[in-house]
């Protein structure tokens, strides 16, 4: 189980500002949102710069909202699918990729099994 409290540690981007939900992580075994636990964050100016940073993060391109929500539409709608970037083409993930498909794939079907 990839451990995800979809209250609490989703960043909700499904407003009519964000319409999408983004999570980051360190590694692809960590289960840990990126940057919860960094020393640094506690800094009033590192949080200033880690919102901007999330901010600046999602897609605010008209073109590439529009071909998206497209795209969306067409495979049934916002909270109708689940999609995940995995990271296979190089170096330790190169090596491991069919480890690494099979246990997304497993993960998905342990958090997602009323889907």
């Amino acid at each position: 189980s990839l451990n995800i409290d979809p209250n609490t540690e989703v960043y909700n981007v499904s407003s009519d500002e964000y319409p999408y939900q983004e999570q980051y992580y360190d590694n692809s075994e960590s289960k840990t949102k990126l940057g919860k636990y960094k020393k640094r964050k506690q800094l009033r100016k590192s949080q200033e710069f880690w919102k901007k940073l999330m901010n600046e993060m999602l897609p605010k391109n008209p073109i590439i909202i529009n071909v998206v929500n497209r795209i969306v539409n067409k495979i049934g709608g916002t909270n109708s699918f689940i999609s995940a970037h995995a990271r296979l083409g190089d170096g330790y993930f190169v090596k491991n990729q069919d480890q690494t498909v099979q246990e997304l794939i497993k993960r998905i079907q342990e958090d997602f099994k009323n889907i």
